[in-house]
């Protein structure tokens, strides 16, 4: 198990722990994703000296790089990387 630091200006630090190894984290404004090895995202909400777990979804492949967009709608856009295998 891994337990993650989160610092927000102005307040103590808050820690969590992702269910499975974090590969890339990346947040916007109070919302934390962290995708993870097994092609999942988790997405908390940090409130205080909570970080709660709000949703999970699934990826087609790693995720490389994420953006997490609070302005309007939410929503996460992810770089994935894929593993092409030729036939000889």
């Amino acid at each position: 198990m891994q337990v993650l630091s989160c610092y927000q200006p102005a307040s103590d630090p808050v820690t969590f722990s992702p269910s499975q190894e974090p590969l890339v984290v990346f947040s916007a404004g109070q919302t934390l994703c962290v995708a993870t090895t097994q092609r999942d995202v988790e997405v908390y909400e940090l409130d205080g000296e909570q970080c709660t777990l709000t949703q999970t979804f699934s990826t087609a492949g790693l995720i490389k790089q994420g953006v997490f967009n609070s302005t309007g709608k939410d929503f996460v856009k992810t770089i994935f990387s894929t593993i092409c295998r030729s036939h000889l």
